[in-house]
């Protein structure tokens, strides 16, 4: 019952009262007239767009692999297969489902519609009876049931194609594509890494025992003590390479230029400048070890006075300790 908050005669509430009434009953039946509307009044036939990726091929190295020989099979090439494939698979699924679309709208609609109808004339999508579960039971149970028009809404109007699910799968057969070539490409990359570092190491075996010769070590000589043997051929390679130290390791201070400096014979007027040069960084030290590269006699300017054959033997033996 709808209650009214006019004010008035007796009469005039039972007026009021059946105006509201009216009103509501008129809004109820435009939204009838809405939701009839939208729908054509017939069900339309939803055709289902099949179990498709039931053909599908779970392992993707070995089905896609082609035996002719012109044919590659390397991972790109043999995802790039499955992703046609998968394609071929899908796509007539996209085209149905959008045949299917205006049917699909329409059966929704109608399905509201009827809903709608049963709400306004009072029947409920459910309802409920209490029933003995077994002869045995002293107590009825309450069991809820689906009214028998929502049983036919189901059994008989379409409103999904399965596409949705399709779709799902789909995208997760995608990815699989793409994590089985970035698992053999990473597998590769591995390989040749590992590969290339069994080089590098053959190679610098070669270079260090060629050193050792060049600069009559011991055969068994080390890195290290081939560049300990390379600094000390020459003062200004010494000396460059301490003040480069310094630039990449300030930890301890000016420690690598005082050691290298104090390392450094001076013979010549140009080692008197050199000298100075460096002292002065030293001596008015600020923390920053960019001075070593910025100032006059830099490590680059330095080095440029050493025998180019004895700085490439140098960079060799520098990296090789270093890596």
């Amino acid at each position: 019952m709808i209650i009214s908050s006019h004010k008035g005669t007796e009469a005039t509430k039972v007026l009021e009262i059946a105006a509201e009434s009216l009103e509501k009953l008129k809004t109820e039946i435009l939204t009838l007239e809405q939701k009839a509307d939208e729908a054509t009044g017939k069900i339309m036939p939803v055709k289902y767009v099949g179990n498709t990726f039931g053909q599908w091929y779970s392992n993707i190295g070995n089905h896609f692999k082609e035996s002719s020989i012109r044919s590659s099979n390397s991972p790109k090439a043999i995802a790039k297969r499955a992703q046609t494939y998968l394609k071929s698979l899908y796509i007539p699924t996209v085209k149905t489902h959008k045949k299917n679309i205006p049917a699909i709208k329409n059966n929704k609609a109608l399905e509201a519609k009827i809903r709608l109808i049963m709400s306004n004339i009072g029947i409920a999508t459910q309802y409920t009876t209490y029933e003995y579960k077994t002869t045995r039971s002293t107590k009825k149970t309450k069991f809820t049931h689906s009214a028998s028009f929502e049983d036919d809404i189901k059994r008989l109007i379409k409103t999904s194609d399965g596409f949705k699910n399709i779709k799902t799968k789909f995208v997760e057969k995608w990815k699989d594509i793409n994590a089985y070539l970035k698992q053999k490409q990473d597998k590769e990359k591995a390989i040749q890494q590992k590969k290339e570092r069994e080089i590098a190491t053959e190679n610098a075996e070669k270079q260090r025992a060629a050193l050792t010769i060049k600069y009559e070590l011991p055969y068994e000589s080390n890195w290290p003590e081939i560049l300990e043997t390379i600094l000390a051929k020459d003062k200004y390679l010494a000396l460059a390479h301490a003040l480069m130290m310094n630039r990449n390791d300030w930890n301890d201070g000016y420690w690598y230029a005082e050691n290298g400096l104090g390392q450094f014979t001076i013979e010549t007027d140009e080692d008197k400048k050199i000298y100075k040069n460096i002292r002065d960084c030293i001596d008015n030290w600020d923390g920053d070890s960019r001075v070593f590269r910025d100032t006059e006699y830099n490590y680059d300017i330095i080095s440029g006075m050493v025998d180019q054959t004895l700085i490439a033997d140098y960079t060799l033996a520098y990296r090789n300790v270093n890596d």
